[in-house]
């Protein structure tokens, strides 16, 4: 006589113990859950994190002296009062244009000095800078967070500080840079490359420079973009007889 079996279907536990079939409902939220915090481990290790943000404060053609014209603007007693708004007006790094005295004698760029002490400031020459470096030096190097700034000299448009700068930039892994430079390297009011800037306009379209900050022109004000590299004129300190400066949020 044959042995009779129940189906698996048919046991009284299979359709009426609640607790295994709460157990196997645990065991799908749990599979639920697991797949859930893989997925956000997945994005948060896999997502870039935020890149860290600074302040840029640019300023130029402060032309600290005793001269009443700076070129094609009045600028004494004006520099003083301009300055100290600028300082007051900003938080964070500051740097310099460029003609930061007018050819005066070393006691305009000690009072540059005095009046930023306590700000982090470099200062780039221009060339109403030829015979006192406020800064007392030709050109500078500064890493900000992801941010290489470099300062270059004003003489001949940086014709000099070529090979230096392409060694500065040549092991800089970041493609995040800004450079400074007193002189334009365009032909004022046009698109065209001056002479002397040739060699260092093709270092920064070389080396993907981000920006290129400069002054000299006292009411010039423009962003230009060339060959990928932005450049950005800043108008002088007192120009128009109003404070001007930049202040750029660089990430």
């Amino acid at each position: 006589m044959g042995q009779k079996f129940t189906p698996w279907s048919n046991f009284p536990f299979r359709k009426n113990n609640f607790v295994l079939r709460n157990l196997l409902h645990g065991v799908k939220n749990i599979k639920k859950t697991t797949l859930l915090l893989f997925a956000a481990a997945t994005i948060f290790f896999f997502t870039p994190l935020s890149a860290k943000a600074f302040t840029l404060n640019l300023v130029s053609d402060i032309h600290a002296g005793n001269s009443d014209n700076c070129g094609d603007f009045k600028c004494v007693p004006r520099w003083r009062e301009a300055f100290q708004e600028f300082l007051d007006e900003t938080e964070g790094l500051i740097v310099t244009v460029g003609d930061n005295t007018d050819m005066t004698s070393k006691t305009y760029a000690t009072e540059l000095r005095q009046m930023a002490e306590g700000r982090e400031i470099y200062w780039a020459n221009g060339n109403h800078d030829k015979k006192v470096y406020v800064g007392g030096s030709k050109h500078y190097v500064i890493d900000e967070d992801d941010w290489r700034i470099v300062l270059i000299d004003y003489k001949n448009c940086g014709k000099k500080d070529v090979n230096w700068l392409k060694k500065t930039l040549k092991n800089y892994k970041t493609a995040k840079v800004a450079a400074v430079l007193h002189y334009p390297v365009f032909k004022r009011e046009t698109a065209k490359i001056q002479k002397d800037c040739k060699k260092i306009e093709k270092v920064f379209r070389d080396y993907s420079v981000d920006y290129v900050f400069s002054g000299h022109w006292h009411g010039d004000e423009w962003t230009r973009t060339y060959n990928g590299v932005s450049y950005r004129a800043i108008k002088g300190l007192t120009n128009g007889f109003a404070t001007n400066y930049l202040s750029l949020e660089l990430e």
